[in-house]
């Protein structure tokens, strides 16, 4: 009699365990997983006998559950030896429920991607997602704006998505909302922390092309929202972008703009910083590093520090010049016009520059005669 009090009470204090009350079809009970297998569970619910899940009523992979954890499941047939029941149903009720608060509240949803829906030309037009048992519709034009070509390799991923389109038996999903819905939540959550005139910290995302030439780049804050920096808020001349920055590069930015209804931030690197153009560096006569951008007819730029560029005509230039674009070099100050903000620059000291052409680099040949002076003999 202690012995059977005893194991009562145990039953009792424990929800997860079933009463010794007579198992009915269709009744819910909890137990707790005492075994698995690829067919199914064994459950300890609180009876004389297990009970045996199968695989095929679980509602979800047999590999999201394990050993000792405890399920709630339905009662759906009593033999001599054991009750079968299902958590399948149970799972389908929830859902029910779910993509209603989803459809309704905005509620966010996860699940697995099942598989791929082909059309009559066996084109993937989208996936099937399953959520607690129940398998629900995304097109693959609202998984997101370029989704992978081969839709196959989303199988077995788990997303978060809402639901955009509610009918009688069935609902169509879309990651997309999902991802709209969040970054407009971010995006509100962002500016109210950094108004304009904030200094954020950001890193460069990527660049923005036109006619192959970077004219902006596109910056991610910490909580993911995008920024926009143009080029003549990133640089202080001519410069190509990809000469003084690098995708990844973190970057201290100024927001000077923003659009709550586009959700656009847009941004300036040059507030942070001391404008180059005032720089003593900046001082006829001076060397300063430089690289070398592009090549013209005429001559060559080469970019300075933080995108100022000048100019090297060809009579500046050393003799059978080679270097070429991204090499680093030296050059002189020959001329600054900083309310225009242009410079004229040489790869030659001063000197040098004031020999004729052909004894730019014309050390003393032997007896002390210079090119020119053997050339004369040719007159």
């Amino acid at each position: 009699m202690n012995f059977e009090k005893n194991i009562k009470e145990e039953i009792k204090s424990d929800d997860s365990l079933f009463d010794f009350e007579t198992p009915e079809i269709g009744k819910k009970i909890k137990g707790r997983i005492v075994q698995k297998d690829e067919n199914g569970l064994i459950l300890s619910v609180g009876l004389k006998n297990d009970a045996w899940l199968p695989s095929n009523q679980l509602g979800e992979n047999l590999s999201s559950v394990k050993t000792g954890d405890s399920l709630e499941v339905e009662i759906i047939k009593i033999g001599k030896d054991k009750i079968i029941v299902s958590r399948k149903k149970i799972l389908e009720r929830k859902s029910t429920e779910m993509i209603q608060n989803s459809f309704t509240n905005k509620k966010v949803l996860s699940g697995e991607i099942e598989r791929v829906v082909l059309n009559k030309n066996k084109q993937q037009v989208g996936m099937m997602v399953n959520l607690k048992g129940r398998f629900l519709f995304m097109p693959r034009s609202l998984y997101e704006k370029n989704p992978p070509r081969n839709l196959d390799v989303l199988i077995g991923r788990n997303i978060k998505f809402l639901v955009k389109e509610l009918k009688e038996n069935d609902a169509i999903v879309s990651r997309i909302d999902y991802l709209e819905e969040k970054r407009s939540k971010n995006f509100l959550q962002f500016t109210s922390e950094n108004p304009i005139g904030s200094t954020v910290k950001t890193k460069i995302k990527k660049f923005l092309m036109q006619k192959n030439r970077p004219f902006a780049m596109i910056l991610s804050s910490n909580n993911g929202v995008n920024l926009f920096l143009h080029r003549s808020e990133a640089t202080w001349g001519e410069g190509n972008l990809k000469d003084s920055f690098k995708e990844g590069q973190e970057l201290e930015v100024k927001i000077t703009k923003i659009d709550q209804e586009k959700m656009q931030i847009e941004t300036s690197y040059n507030m942070t910083k001391e404008n180059p153009w005032h720089s003593p560096e900046l001082e006829k006569e001076n060397w300063l590093n430089a690289t070398i951008a592009n090549r013209t007819k005429t001559g060559l730029f080469v970019s300075l520090q933080n995108g100022i560029q000048g100019f090297v005509h060809e009579s500046e230039m050393p003799q059978q010049f080679n270097k070429k674009r991204g090499d680093q070099t030296k050059a002189r100050i020959i001329k600054i016009d900083k309310d225009n903000q242009r410079l004229s620059l040489s790869l030659i000291s001063k000197e040098e520059s004031r020999k004729p052409r052909g004894e730019t680099f014309g050390d003393k040949i032997e007896g002390g005669q210079t090119l020119s002076d053997l050339l004369k003999d040719f007159e």
